[in-house]
């Protein structure tokens, strides 16, 4: 897909406040059990942000990817991360914490330093769909409510876009569903997969 087009069609989704971009059935579920007292983690910003900060209590979220990836060098994201902070304030949506995290490995350090300033089981649901995955996945698991969701887009294989040539630069595309089992052995899981969809489709596990 031409980079431009990708751009302009997440800012449709953002303008327009569309559902999160997951599975369908996926979106089913989380309508069905998201309540306006919940607490929201989630990586990757965007149109799910403004959803998660009109359904829930709170958002925290982290944008370290966006949409224009370059060969060889880190995502540039600070259009995409300044034009979601835009779209929050206009919708007065004073309920989000949001942050920009571009550099890695230094973002996995960030994470960890941010996100254990809140305590244990702080969080309703945790949302991955952004850079870094696995280790979102490991730091986050003990934030999580008992009873509270892990949602995963894109949980199987998808190669990285052309013209990058190492898997660790674009961490987004990282393979996570081989952790998937180690990490969270014993939780409930329900997978929405979708013809078509890049790596299968959402998994979200319950935490026991």
């Amino acid at each position: 897909m031409d980079k431009r087009k990708k751009v302009q069609g997440g800012l449709k989704r953002l303008y327009e406040e569309m559902p999160p971009f997951i599975t369908k059935d996926s979106i089913k579920f989380i309508e069905n059990n998201i309540k306006d007292t919940d607490n929201v983690l989630e990586f990757g910003a965007g149109g799910s942000t403004v959803y998660f900060a009109k359904h829930a209590k709170k958002v925290v979220s982290f944008e370290s990817g966006g949409y224009i990836v370059r060969p060889r060098k880190l995502p540039r994201s600070v259009e995409w991360y300044s034009a979601v902070v835009k779209f929050l304030e206009q919708k007065k949506l004073n309920n989000v914490e949001l942050y920009l995290l571009q550099a890695y490995p230094e973002s996995g350090v960030l994470y960890e330093r941010i996100i254990n300033s809140f305590p244990d089981e702080y969080f309703n649901w945790v949302f991955i769909d952004g850079a870094n995955r696995k280790l979102c996945l490991d730091i986050t698991r003990k934030k999580l409510a008992s009873g509270g969701y892990m949602v995963i887009d894109n949980y199987d294989h998808i190669p990285p876009p052309n013209g990058v040539t190492s898997m660790k630069v674009l961490m987004k595309y990282e393979y996570i569903g081989d952790c998937l089992d180690e990490y969270l052995k014993g939780w409930e899981s329900k997978y929405f997969d979708e013809e078509g969809w890049a790596g299968k489709g959402t998994v979200i596990f319950k935490k026991p």
